[in-house]
């Protein structure tokens, strides 16, 4: 039986010709670039690739025919240092691009660089302006709007903290309390701006007298204002007490066109707080002696000593020293 074995096609491709040289550059360049860049199938394919390609098969042609090259080891020679060349331009062509994207890159970096620290200067400027509004609507919350002294509120707050601090350190805390005489009768006979006006009167000369870092003038409410003085002992408050009650017998104020003089009663507490005693009753004989003062002639000091006595819905004539 005779045997019927297949022979393998024998494929002959003739290399000697300029499409043939086209042909394999184009066929080297692509192993190239895969070469280099192993990725270059995830990639979309670039136009410059493709122009690269177009340039090496018409450059392969052009040089074939002009140099009429008819060997295959010549052609394929030629194809190889066609395609390195093409490779080489289109690496250094990738790298040029890869530098400008790069240029614009840190361009775009640096401009959005300087934008976000504009935006940080202002952010900072408007935190800066937010803690001065808040800095200055607390104080206009402890401030009382036509004198400038600071309020009740003030007051009651700074006492708390004073007390428990002489409590604390076992110092000496002093109390003043001032009220201007016969106001009424002023704000009856020269109006109410003239009132107000010798309130801000008082209120200058108790910040005079009473400007010690530590020093704290209040007013309390209506004519009455209110000195906390810290690390004092009331032998010396009556003292500095004394000096400024002369002072605004003695200094006149000027309202349209007029000038008046106010006097002042003054009643002054000190203690040196023990644990058995309590902030209300500083407090309490405190006004004592300024009733006192009140009742018996006015524009005077006075100088509790009964501190230990609880506190009434009225004023009573306290145990006081001249």
């Amino acid at each position: 039986m005779p045997s019927c074995a297949l022979a393998a096609p024998e494929i002959a491709i003739s290399i000697d010709s300029p499409l043939a040289l086209s042909l394999l550059v184009v066929f080297f360049f692509t192993c190239v670039q895969f070469w280099l860049h192993q990725d270059a199938h995830k990639r979309p394919f670039s136009s410059r690739i493709l122009i690269s390609m177009s340039a090496g098969a018409l450059s392969a042609w052009v040089v074939c025919e002009k140099l009429n090259l008819s060997q295959a080891a010549e052609l394929v020679a030629l194809a190889i240092l066609l395609c390195a060349t093409l490779a080489t331009i289109s690496h250094i062509a990738r790298l040029a691009s890869f530098e400008g994207l790069r240029s614009l890159l840190l361009k775009e970096v640096a401009q959005k660089t300087i934008t976000l620290e504009e935006k940080n200067l202002e952010l900072k400027s408007t935190q800066r302006q937010l803690r001065i509004a808040n800095i200055e609507l607390k104080a206009l919350s402890f401030t009382d709007a036509l004198t400038g002294a600071y309020n009740r509120l003030y007051f009651d707050r700074q006492f708390l903290v004073e007390w428990q601090r002489a409590r604390r350190e076992q110092e000496p805390l002093s109390m003043i309390l001032v009220d201007i005489d016969h106001f009424k009768e002023l704000n009856d006979q020269h109006g109410h701006l003239v009132g107000d006006q010798a309130l801000k009167f008082v209120t200058e000369l108790l910040k005079r007298g009473f400007q010690r870092g530590n020093d704290i003038a209040c007013r309390y409410g209506g004519e009455e204002f209110v000195i906390l003085l810290p690390n004092t002992p009331p032998t010396q408050a009556i003292k500095r007490a004394e000096e400024v009650r002369k002072q605004i017998e003695t200094t006149a104020f000027e309202q349209e066109g007029l000038k008046l003089s106010v006097t002042a009663s003054f009643g002054i507490g000190g203690i040196v707080p023990q644990p058995h005693h309590e902030p209300l009753g500083l407090l309490h004989a405190t006004d004592q002696a300024l009733y006192y003062v009140k009742r018996n002639g006015r524009n005077g000091c006075r100088l509790a000593t009964a501190l230990d006595s609880e506190p009434t819905n009225h004023r009573e004539e306290s145990n006081v020293i001249g």
